[in-house]
């Protein structure tokens, strides 16, 4: 299937949608990106994205044999009238897997292609694209699989400016194994694939360019196979960090971060409700893809939160409308201007996974 609904975003009234598992010509896991604007009263497809045919790798490894793609649509961002889209699993001219971002801008009605980013500055890099955050002229892409020197793994987050193209500008390789990011105001948050001690970073940008990584440290309760993926969003000088069974809100506008906790109370759920976040100024949201609902097993929830006196008191906990197991409602989540996008990557249809996506409005009553 498509998976439809695997990465999401708003941006400038458009919405952004990424199906990494699209087949194209028999090419395996290619991918594509679509785009939405409101129009007549709905909102309606105005573009598809995917790799180009002059950037397009063999469907086969040299080294397997096996299809395997691109994965382009796995994860994106957009900003005003650019979208960076990651594709992990681009290949070299060499069928090395190292992966890559593509940057498209609009140009009138027609979104082009205006550059391919690839890592630089490490002795091999694999994964370039896990996760991509652009602001203004400002790209920044991570890659979780990386050799900083020969035998010696671990991520960076690559940062990229824009002049005539857009130059690799920095490059952290002190902010442990990247698995998701996510840019504010001069400023990038790191979530790592890691289950140690300090598994989130803030990297900020100074007078003298980017900071060193300031470690975050995250509470979290050890819950198996989620608890080392930490998920991210930012809005201003606020990062919000999904860590399973709860989510971390840390304030980074001065030099010491400030950070709060917010846990749901103790349930018969296991699953954590915290997979996902996603913030608009004062509303924070977590996604619980796994979470049962409606007596429905893993049809997943969203758990919403308007700040008020300082605090985050839960405002309300909705789901999928008449949802079916293991769909992955929450799975990804975006939010801007008073609307939250949800996807669902693993929707069935006649079993396959196609996925869709769902669009709500943010007010003072919480999400409807």
């Amino acid at each position: 299937g498509d998976l439809f609904g695997t990465d999401v975003d708003i941006a400038s009234g458009r919405i952004f949608i990424g199906a990494p598992g699209r087949d194209q010509d028999d090419r395996g896991l290619q991918g594509a990106a679509y785009i939405f604007e409101w129009t007549n009263g709905s909102w309606q497809p105005v573009a598809t994205l995917d790799v180009p045919s002059s950037h397009a790798t063999a469907s086969s490894s040299a080294k397997g044999g096996s299809a395997s793609g691109d994965r382009f649509g796995d994860t994106l961002d957009a900003d005003g009238e650019r979208v960076v889209i990651g594709a992990y699993a681009w290949r070299d001219a060499q069928q090395e897997q190292i992966g890559a971002a593509f940057v498209f801008e609009r140009q009138g009605s027609a979104w082009t292609l205006r550059q391919r980013l690839n890592g630089s500055g490490m002795a091999r890099s694999f994964r370039f694209g896990q996760d991509v955050a652009v602001r203004g002229t400002t790209i920044a892409v991570a890659d979780d699989l990386s050799e900083l020197t020969a035998g010696i793994i671990t991520g960076s987050v690559h940062v990229f400016e824009l002049g005539t193209t857009f130059t690799q500008s920095h490059l952290a390789t002190d902010a442990g194994r990247p698995y998701r990011i996510a840019m504010g105001d001069n400023l990038i948050a790191v979530g790592n694939l890691t289950s140690s001690a300090s598994e989130a970073y803030a990297i900020r940008r100074t007078a003298n360019g980017w900071s060193a990584a300031l470690p975050l440290t995250l509470q979290r309760e050890q819950i198996p196979f989620h608890t080392y993926q930490t998920q991210v969003a930012m809005s201003g000088t606020r990062a919000v960090f999904a860590c399973a069974s709860g989510l971390q809100i840390f304030e980074l506008s001065s030099g010491t971060p400030t950070a709060t906790v917010v846990t749901l109370p103790a349930s018969n759920d296991a699953a954590p409700f915290a997979s996902m976040a996603a913030v608009d100024g004062d509303t924070v949201l977590a996604g619980g893809p796994f979470r049962t609902f409606d007596g429905v097993v893993a049809s997943g929830t969203i758990d919403v939160f308007n700040r008020s006196g300082g605090q985050w008191p839960r405002a309300q906990t909705i789901g999928r409308p008449h949802g079916n197991g293991d769909s992955y409602f929450g799975a990804n989540l975006a939010a801007d201007d008073q609307h939250v996008l949800i996807g669902e990557p693993n929707r069935r249809s006649d079993s396959a996974l196609v996925g869709q996506a769902w669009i709500a409005r943010i007010d003072a009553n919480g999400v409807a």
